[in-house]
């Protein structure tokens, strides 16, 4: 996997959510949640003032520096918190 700046997130107080889920598998918060299992309309709930208005950027950024394997579906979201993030899931091959 190669080296993520999570200090280029969208909404920079969301950092530590995203860092933490991506290198250990730890669940974020409900509106993260919803948007890496690609539910719009849990993010757009679940979304604070903030958010709501950087979800197109989320989407943007997500794309360009997230592997793929760790977002864009429920499966993918349950998969990746299953096997603890980048770690053990490498490990789990």
């Amino acid at each position: 996997m190669r080296e993520i700046d999570y200090s280029t997130v969208p909404v920079d107080y969301m950092a530590g959510a995203v860092q933490r889920y991506i290198e250990q598998g730890i669940e974020p918060g409900s509106f993260m949640r919803a948007l890496l299992s690609n539910d719009l309309r849990g993010a757009v709930s679940s979304a604070d003032g903030m958010n709501i208005v950087h979800i197109p950027h989320w989407v943007v950024w997500m794309e360009n520096n997230l592997p793929s394997v760790t977002w864009g579906s429920a499966d993918r979201y349950d998969a990746w918190v299953t096997c603890r993030g980048h770690a053990g899931c490498a490990e789990n091959g």
